[in-house]
């Protein structure tokens, strides 16, 4: 229904999408999965040390209420100041974008999210994890509707886009295991096939242990520790896989070269790194923190009817653009290559349902 709503409205039988994505970042747990896996991981490490499932629901509560008992103190003190009296420019209440502030703030929120691991490392809360738990676990994971079709479509027919997984998840590892699970479930094909080459890879930290040893430590090998050295890893594989001269920022999103997909503050960074960030999502923070430094959101349909987005931003004024689902940032990206294809798998589908 929804892809037949976007073919119609906006006529995307004539939309080829964007011609030039080399590169699409993409976030993990709430941007890919319906639900963040942290719980998950703790959960699973616990009852692998014996515990039993109320001990190990305490024991993350406890983890949990003390890091967003700190978490809710910084953005008290770093955040709140900018949204007692924020700032306007000459266009009528359109937010000042407040640059300089907003790089101090998510580098300050950089060093607390990396400050955080320590509590979760020294509690060996995420020690006994085994590969076995892991596959279990992953049983009960589900990824977003439409982040199926959206992503096998970029592996199958766009070879010369590359797919980078950012995450600042504790389990690379895990995150491998669940997305060849959803993605190949029906399919002769390894894991190490699809992870294998340079197209589609996977940048998130690791239990130590854990893939050398078949159980970790409770430690974490630190490879994505906060919201800059995302954008940092997103524009440095951006840089490599993209061998056109603009490897920079372009002026239009529909020229663009770089796309992220993200849904929280942890994905800020990156999301303004990209030529065009999608949000997915309902993240209060991270629209409050958008609201206070100034960053402008629009819909995705913007990028397709330039006509029906918002008013007159000015041109210094960051914009990151709103998708409702993944079948809406597919149709956007894609164009009518992705559409026709879903309403063939869909129509098949229906005539099988009626045999």
């Amino acid at each position: 229904g929804s892809l037949r709503l976007y073919y119609l409205t906006f006529k995307v039988s004539d939309w080829p999408g964007l011609m030039n994505i080399r590169t699409v970042g993409v976030d993990f747990d709430d941007t890919l999965t319906l639900s963040d896996t942290v719980s998950h991981l703790c959960k699973a490490a616990l009852s692998s040390q014996g515990f039993n499932s109320s001990t190990a629901d305490s024991k993350f509560d406890f983890l949990s209420n003390n890091y967003f008992s700190q978490y809710h103190a910084f953005m008290h003190a770093n955040l709140t100041p900018f949204e007692i009296a924020p700032q306007t420019t000459a266009i009528k209440d359109q937010p000042l974008f407040l640059e300089a502030e907003l790089n101090k703030f998510l580098s300050d929120y950089s060093s607390f999210e990396e400050s955080m691991l320590q509590p979760l490392e020294d509690s060996l809360v995420l020690k006994g994890l085994t590969d076995e738990a892991i596959l279990q676990l992953i049983e009960h994971i589900q990824l977003k509707p439409g982040a199926v079709e959206a992503v096998n479509f970029l592996l199958d027919e766009l070879p010369h886009v590359s797919l980078r997984v950012i995450s600042l998840n504790w389990s690379s590892h895990m995150i491998q295991r669940l997305l060849a699970a959803r993605l190949r479930p029906n399919r002769n094909e390894q894991e190490s096939d699809l992870f294998g080459g340079d197209r589609f890879t996977v940048h998130a930290n690791e239990l130590q242990g854990l893939t050398d040893n078949g159980i970790s430590t409770g430690w974490i090998d630190k490879k994505v520790t906060g919201p800059l050295h995302k954008a940092t890893v997103f524009h440095d594989l951006h840089s490599k896989s993209n061998t056109s001269s603009n490897s920079c920022c372009n002026s239009s999103v529909a020229a663009a070269s770089s796309v992220f997909i993200g849904d929280s503050l942890g994905d800020l960074a990156a999301l303004l790194a990209a030529d065009l960030g999608i949000v997915i999502g309902h993240s209060s923070t991270l629209r409050r923190v958008c609201n206070a430094f100034g960053i402008a959101f629009r819909s995705l349909d913007a990028v397709i009817a330039p006509a029906a987005s918002s008013p007159v931003m000015d041109k210094h004024s960051p914009v990151l653009y709103e998708a409702d689902s993944w079948t809406h940032i597919a149709v956007v990206l894609f164009g009518s290559a992705f559409v026709e294809r879903r309403l063939a798998v869909m129509s098949c589908q229906h005539d099988e349902t009626h045999e």
